[in-house]
C-alpha cells in the first residue's frame, strides 16, 4: 500500500492568466517561527513558490538566504526542527518531497526539547 493512498498529488494548473503554454506556480503562506525571523527581516509570514515542501524550502532560500542551512542537514530536514503541510508533520508525509498545493497551510517549528 502506497503512504499516498487516498491523497490527491499536488500539480500545478494554468490559469486563464498565464500566456499559452505556461503554468505559473501558485505562492503558499509560510509560518515563520520567532528563532528564524532574522532571515525574513522580522515577517512571522512570507510566501514562498513549489509543489514540493523542497521546492518550497529551495523558493524560501532564494528570497531569504541563509534560512535553507537552518532546516536542512545533508540532504534531509535538521532533526530539531519540524515542517507541517496541512497540520501534518511532512517526515510521515512524504519527507521533503511531500506535496504542497496552492490551498496549502506550511508552518516551520523548532522542536521543543528539556525538561526533568
Amino acid at each position: 500500500m502506497s503512504p499516498y493512498s487516498g491523497r490527491v498529488a499536488a500539480c500545478r494548473i494554468p490559469r486563464q492568466s498565464d500566456p499559452p503554454g505556461v503554468i505559473t506556480e501558485m505562492a503558499v503562506s509560510v509560518s515563520i517561527p520567532t528563532i528564524l525571523r532574522t532571515h525574513t527581516d522580522g515577517e512571522k509570514t512570507v510566501e514562498a513558490k513549489g509543489d514540493t515542501v523542497s521546492a518550497v524550502i529551495d523558493d524560501l532560500e532564494s528570497r531569504h538566504s541563509g534560512i535553507k542551512d537552518r532546516l536542512i542537514t545533508d540532504g534531509k530536514l535538521h532533526r530539531f526542527v519540524n515542517i507541517y503541510v496541512d497540520d501534518e508533520d511532512i517526515r510521515f508525509a512524504g519527507g521533503l518531497e511531500a506535496p504542497v498545493t496552492e490551498s496549502s497551510t506550511f508552518t516551520i517549528l523548532p522542536a521543543v526539547a528539556g525538561g526533568r
